[in-house]
């Protein structure tokens, strides 16, 4: 259960005051979402009333459709001085929590002690703000010299996910030295573990903390307990954080999406964090997922293994692999079928095989999905009742080769992220919103209809 709201507020406003003393020009502005309180935006604007920007903040908001947790935006305000030469901006830091997001994201995290990842939450969101008027300070990004001026933070995917992990890094360390002693070591196994586990409504690609691991603890250690002492808690933490930054590119951060991605694909397909972490060391030639594996593995001390001839589907291995003995499976489950079915009732159960193998299907089960088979020798038992097996196995590999195991994984990774969102996975659903690339889709949407 989310903590109270007086525990919340007085992680804010401490906060507030850590900001105040290093930036006394920048308030930070939290407004709060809640499905249990409808008026909680409006409640937070009113707090707002007299504030010189609140016409420029109430009108970018209008059409502003904020993430969860997002620093919505930067607003600056000239204040000029004695002499006109002599002037200064206040930024106000416009910043949007979902109080329910919040909640299950605690629970998840810190189910125990909610109030830690609050701190995670608010603090990250803090720092975008930090980040964002230091780049107007060092010229990335600039000012127009108006009256009033609105900032935004980048909305490209890669930089969401920048920010999303050198906040979480700022942080950490920024708590740690301020006496939340082992949050840097619970932060990290929490991202670790999420990212291995079916949860609904949770992205763990969105939170890449893990890959700074190594970095942030070396940078850490050298600097965590050296920080002179007329520098400030905040201060010291930034240059610790502009160390890790140098760290992490571009590549790393698109390699980490797909890792996650593969990951929970197999844990929706209720595999296990060994089998999860051992396909990740052991199943590819690419340095970054191997790397990954090995630092998520350690960090939750599990032993990795190679995977002992598995029949489950494994995204991190060769493609090519796993189409080859998709087509085995398929192949000897029919050749099985004809040799264990009567003639008179071939059909009936060639039916109703197709059915559990959709099941299957919907399960995220992609590896032996023989429906595309079953349906062409239903076809030519239509025409033929008579037809000889070994017809039949022709036709049934024939059906089975018009859908290609890549329409397959796409279709894997399309039920993955809809039961990700808690959709439920149906042959409506897959027949209105799938569209398989290099495949014949009517041979799908007519498996999907039996």
């Amino acid at each position: 259960m989310l903590s109270s709201t007086s525990t919340l507020d007085y992680t804010i406003n401490s906060l507030k005051r850590h900001i105040q003393e290093q930036f006394p020009n920048l308030t930070l502005h939290f407004l709060f979402s809640d499905s249990n309180n409808p008026r909680s935006i409006e409640e937070g604007f009113k707090k707002l009333q007299g504030h010189p920007e609140i016409d420029n903040i109430m009108s970018f908001w209008s059409s502003h459709q904020p993430r969860h947790f997002e620093l919505c935006a930067l607003f600056s305000n000239k204040k000029k001085g004695l002499f006109s030469h002599f002037s200064k901006f206040n930024y106000l830091a416009l910043i949007h929590i979902d109080l329910n997001k919040l909640e299950y994201e605690s629970n998840l995290a810190f189910p125990a002690t909610p109030n830690r990842y609050e701190q995670v939450i608010t603090y990250s969101l803090a720092w975008q703000a930090i980040n964002l008027l230091r780049q107007l300070s060092d010229g990335t990004k600039q000012h127009k010299h108006k009256k009033t001026e609105l900032f935004q933070p980048s909305s490209e995917s890669i930089d969401v996910l920048k920010c999303n992990i050198l906040g979480e890094c700022f942080t950490i360390m920024f708590l740690e030295q301020y006496g939340e002693k082992g949050i840097i070591q619970q932060m990290m196994k929490k991202r670790c573990e999420l990212c291995l586990v079916p949860n609904t409504q949770y992205h763990p690609e969105n939170y890449p903390l893990p890959i700074a691991i190594d970095a942030l603890r070396l940078i850490f250690e050298d600097l965590g307990n050296a920080r002179p002492e007329r520098e400030t808690l905040i201060s010291h933490t930034l240059i610790m954080l502009d160390e890790i930054e140098s760290t992490i590119d571009e590549i790393s951060l698109k390699q980490w999406v797909e890792f996650c991605l593969n990951a929970q694909e197999m844990a929706w397909d209720e595999r296990s964090r060994n089998e999860i972490l051992s396909a990740a060391t052991y199943s590819t030639d690419d340095a970054h997922t191997r790397t990954t594996g090995y630092i998520l593995a350690e960090a939750l001390n599990t032993d990795t293994t190679p995977l002992n001839n598995p029949q489950f589907y494994n995204p991190f291995a060769e493609s090519e692999r796993y189409e080859r003995l998709h087509n085995k499976l398929c192949q000897q489950n029919f050749e099985t079928l004809l040799e264990t079915t009567k003639p008179d009732e071939l059909t009936s159960v060639l039916s109703e095989q197709i059915k559990i193998s959709n099941a299957e299907l919907f399960k995220n089960n992609i590896l032996d999905w023989n429906a595309a088979g079953l349906v062409g020798a239903i076809n030519e038992l239509m025409r033929e009742s008579a037809t000889p097996n070994e017809k039949l196995i022709e036709v049934f590999m024939a059906s089975h080769s018009r859908v290609s195991w890549y329409a397959l994984e796409q279709l894997g990774r399309f039920i993955m992220l809809h039961r990700r969102e808690g959709v439920e996975i149906t042959s409506e659903l897959i027949i209105s919103d799938f569209s398989p690339e290099r495949v014949d889709a009517d041979l799908i949407y007519e498996c999907l209809k039996i």
